[in-house]
């Protein structure tokens, strides 16, 4: 009976080692991944500084690209009143001829 009784005291601890030994390494799995997990959030954060970074500058070149249109229109509506005014001293001398 004795021997049975080592027996299993010896499948036990056998069986207290194994579980021992899974939680050590679930342990060390568990920093590592807390640390992974740790970077990434570092990570993400920057990329999202970096994203707002971007679309501010993005707005900053859309406000810049309407300006260089109202330039552009600018240019375009001064051609058009210059057009205007060279075609009406046309019509002006031509009836100062008459």
């Amino acid at each position: 009976m004795s021997e049975t009784y080592k027996e299993i005291i010896n499948e036990i601890n056998k069986k207290v080692d194994t579980i021992i030994s899974k939680y050590d390494n679930l342990n060390t799995d568990f920093i590592t991944l807390k640390k992974e997990n740790e970077s990434l959030l570092e990570k993400i954060n920057l990329e999202k500084e970096n994203n707002k970074i971007l679309e501010s500058k993005f707005e900053q070149l859309k406000v810049a690209k309407v300006l260089e249109k109202s330039d552009e229109d600018i240019k375009n509506t001064k051609s058009k009143i210059n057009k205007l005014v060279k075609e009406i001293d046309r019509c002006i001398a031509l009836l100062n001829v008459d």
